[in-house]
């Protein structure tokens, strides 16, 4: 008996191990990711005419004719 004790104890700690695997995948997938570009102008990725403004972790609405 005590090693049908000892097993269910097992498989509720495999578990509870692959629940909380599942869970730390689920949050981090939700973040943004950081990202690396310095905030600055840059060539707008939707239209090369212009320049658009990256705050460092987002694109910006402001944009502006390039030079």
């Amino acid at each position: 008996m005590l090693s049908a004790t000892v097993l269910l104890l097992v498989l509720l700690v495999a578990v509870l191990a692959v629940v909380s695997g599942i869970i730390v995948v689920v949050v981090r997938s939700g973040r943004k990711p950081r990202s690396t570009v310095a905030p600055g102008w840059y060539p707008d990725p939707s239209d090369g005419r212009l320049l658009r403004y990256h705050d460092g972790r987002d694109w910006s609405p402001a944009t502006q004719p390039r030079p």
